[in-house]
């Protein structure tokens, strides 16, 4: 399934991609995403193809594919997830 979205600033996706509430990782089951495919500063990248160094803080992030599972449990595509985080992230009041 492709997907279309509005640009993702990279530090924004590395945020995304480090919040342990929305990937959690436990004995029991972990959440995770399976089938990824982004565009990465208008590059095209497949899952195998992603390393911590493809997305910099100022690159620009489009979420092409990708489907996210709680164990063996589909959730939804990695873009709900991350239109959940973005959700999230904007309720949360700033620390003061």
């Amino acid at each position: 399934m492709t997907i279309s979205t509005n640009a993702i600033p990279g530090h924004e996706y590395l945020a995304f991609l480090s919040d342990s509430d929305f990937w959690p990782q436990s004995a029991d089951a972990s959440v995770y995403a399976e089938e990824v495919i982004l565009q990465v500063d208008g590059q095209r990248l497949e899952q195998l193809e992603l390393t911590p160094e493809t997305i910099g803080e100022h690159s620009e992030v489009f979420i092409l594919c990708g489907q996210v599972f709680d164990g063996m449990e589909p959730l939804h595509t990695l873009q709900a997830h991350f239109d959940s985080w973005r959700e999230a992230s904007v309720e949360q009041p700033a620390p003061r």
